[in-house]
């Protein structure tokens, strides 16, 4: 039961229908609603794409109750200026000065203020500035694109760019007073921040738990100072009046710039600080989507030790409905009303968390949770697990006109049906090949290929093609012999296939002897990539680490291999013309199944068929789960890889000579090296078969 109004908290009577996700006009059309409530204008959570740039707001003070349409213009111009609008809102944060707001404030939202974003919301209850009825800060999907370097600030708002995002728990230093107080925890921030490797101009937005509201002027002015020292715009801040020994409580979020391989979440402890079973001190979110959930009420009233777990059992359904689960919360915001509240929320959360992998926290003692009678409310912001089976793109792709037999034979196309790509002084008619030859010489093998209109395939000899239809034919030329593939005379094709033939299997079947692992130099024992052989598949788990092939080096080859990804986004790859026994100084063939906010036709920069930092992927064909073919081509100067028989890259390398092809062009022989990419590496391999020539 999804408790997302005052009524039906009370009543009890809103019951959470099925999955329901919600694609808006208005809000960007790859925000996903998690149990909209359409007359109530809100959601039960919001999951946005990991491409949006997100805008956070400043805290926007309401002078009356019946403010709702000044504050709510403040709010506008502010979007307006960073580059969004009250439509693309995907969490609103109320504090109020007594629950009974909470009433209007629904209705407000109800009345389709924000037309079709139906944002996550959460409330709380506590004295504000001198003059303040109420207050919001939001957080909206943003617009901008720019080849970002740094956390864009502007009048009101900083914009979070796509990439790394920092979520720092509250900290707090005792002082004498609130001034002092607020400086040291200000300069523990920074210890934290340098820590990130980061800079205080990184912060997108702060949020002080202190007391007394009425000395809020002290906490600003010393953040001003904080920011001002270290050459930097202020960021949005963000008060909350709290109950406590202690006089402020610091969190933040922060940017860590562009997005990072491997698990989505680390949860990190900086040095100096313990490390507690309930709550992470910071959570690096490195990629992937953020679900934001509104905040939630127990169903029983005053009574915390009922309360607690029926608003966990509440989450964890949304979570789930999300992808996401309660290992994969970034942040978390417990507001209590009193003590018992706060002890038992000490008693209850443990037993949904992993100790090893709880959320970032801040827990608030404040007057009100927002809704009478109730003394929790929660406030969460997680990431989808890549454990959560779900496939997000669609079945896995392969290439035109190929069977899921052709592909497991290992035929590959040459011809897209579309496209020139990888083709030279081609052309392409109504799905039709015409003129052109290949960039990629195919050696021995099978060749398959339909006819639309007769004429020459030259390749070293002419082959006069006088069919219309299913033409094939079988080469048992040296294997040096490698020749592109040339149209003429008037020759057009449907579809272009090829099966090499003579591979050499090279799969590991022990470890030591053919294949040898090559450890990071820094890496400690415990944290090095686990390698495993059974059944003819070799599994890599952790990272970073690497396999090297010891019989011979490669420079010109075909490779084929099968490979499978366990968990979502794990990151591998595969190593060629490396610098042998050296950790990982090759050209490399990335294993990354991502792209960007769903779209197979954007794949993620390091996505599955790429040649790292030299040719991203046209296309993720591959998904999460499944076996995939891959197809690698070394020739000279000129690099190819197929995923599921279809071409993903065709790149030659124009850079001048050098050992390292990190640095240079290598054409060299060099050895190949399997990657464990990182520590949530979990990524198969078998059936590794290679054609090689001088």
């Amino acid at each position: 039961m999804a408790l997302l109004t005052p009524e039906s908290a009370v009543m009890g009577h809103l019951v959470v229908a099925g999955f329901l996700l919600s694609f808006q006009a208005g809000a960007r059309a790859d925000v996903e609603h998690i149990d909209p409530v359409p007359k109530g204008g809100v959601s039960a959570a919001v999951i946005v794409p990991d491409s949006a740039p997100l805008v956070h707001t400043r805290q926007i003070m309401a002078r009356s109750n019946d403010d709702f349409p000044a504050t709510i213009k403040q709010l506008e111009t502010i979007l307006k200026n960073a580059g969004s609008s009250l439509e693309r809102i995907v969490k609103l944060n109320f504090i109020m000065t007594r629950d009974e707001q909470q009433d209007a404030l629904r209705q407000e939202l109800a009345r389709g203020t924000f037309g079709n974003a139906r944002p996550a919301v959460s409330f709380v209850t506590g004295k504000l500035p001198k003059g303040s009825a109420w207050s919001l800060d939001a957080v909206a999907v943003g617009t901008r694109r720019p080849a970002w370097k740094q956390v864009e600030h502007g009048d009101g708002f900083a914009i979070l760019p796509p990439g790394t995002r920092i979520y720092v728990s509250g900290q707090a230093v005792p002082g004498q007073d609130l001034g002092e107080a607020t400086r040291k925890t200000l300069a523990e921030l920074r210890e934290t921040l340098k820590f990130l490797g980061l800079k205080e101009a990184s912060v997108v937005q702060l949020k002080a738990f202190m007391q007394p509201m009425a000395e809020h002027q002290i906490v600003q002015e010393e953040v001003v100072k904080f920011f001002a020292g270290a050459k930097a715009t202020v960021p949005p801040v963000v008060l909350v009046e709290w109950q406590s020994s202690l006089p402020v409580e610091i969190e933040l979020i922060a940017w860590g710039g562009r997005e990072r391989a491997g698990e989505p979440i680390e949860f990190l402890t900086p040095p100096g600080m313990k490390a507690s079973p309930v709550y992470s001190r910071v959570a690096r979110v490195n990629d992937g989507k953020l679900i934001y959930l509104s905040s939630f009420y127990g169903k029983t009233k005053n009574d915390p030790a009922a309360e607690i777990p029926e608003i966990f059992e509440q989450m964890g359904n949304i979570l789930k409905k999300a992808g996401s689960d309660f290992s994969h919360l970034a942040k978390a915001t417990y507001y209590v009303t009193n003590a018992i509240a706060t002890k038992k929320m000490g008693e209850i959360r443990p037993r949904y968390y992993d100790p090893k992998r709880p959320p970032t926290a801040s827990l608030a003692m404040v007057t009100g949770t927002g809704l009478a009678d109730r003394t929790v409310t929660m406030d969460m912001i997680a990431v989808p697990s890549p454990r959560v089976k779900a496939n997000e793109y669609g079945p896995a792709e392969r290439g035109h006109g190929l069977s899921e037999q052709d592909v497991r034979e290992g035929f590959i196309t040459l011809f897209d049906g579309k496209t020139t790509f990888g083709w030279s002084a081609a052309q392409v008619k109504d799905s039709i090949l015409v003129d052109g030859q290949s960039n990629f010489a195919p050696g021995n093998g099978t060749y398959r290929f339909d006819v639309a209109k007769p004429g020459v395939l030259e390749r070293g000899v002419i082959a006069r093609i006088k069919q219309i239809g299913p033409v094939r034919f079988e080469t048992t030329s040296t294997p040096e012999l490698r020749l592109p593939i040339r149209l003429k005379e008037g020759l057009q094709l449907r579809s272009l296939h090829f099966k090499p033939t003579a591979l050499v299997d090279i799969t590991p079947r022990a470890l030591g002897t053919d294949w040898k692992t090559i450890n990071h130099p820094k890496l400690p024992k415990d944290r090095q990539p686990t390698w495993t052989i059974q059944d003819g598949v070799l599994s890599a788990v952790g990272g970073p680490g690497c396999l090297e092939y010891q019989k011979e080096p490669f420079a010109n080859f075909l490779l084929q291999m099968e490979v499978r990804t366990r968990l979502r986004h794990a990151n591998g790859g595969v190593f060629f013309r490396a610098i042998p026994g050296s950790f990982m100084n090759g050209y490399e063939a990335q294993i990354y199944n991502r792209s960007h906010d769903g779209d197979v036709s954007r794949p993620w920069t390091w996505a599955t068929g790429a040649i790292d930092d030299r040719q991203n992927a046209r296309r993720l064909v591959s998904r999460d789960g499944e076996w995939f073919h891959y197809t690698i081509v070394a020739a000279g100067d000129r690099l190819a890889t197929w995923v599921n028989g279809h071409q993903t890259v065709d790149w030659q390398d124009d850079r001048k000579e050098h050992e390292n092809p990190r640095l240079g062009k290598r054409t060299a022989a060099g050895t190949i090296q399997l990657q464990a990419h990182d520590a949530g590496t979990d990524v198969e391999f078998r059936n590794l078969r290679i054609a090689a020539w001088k």
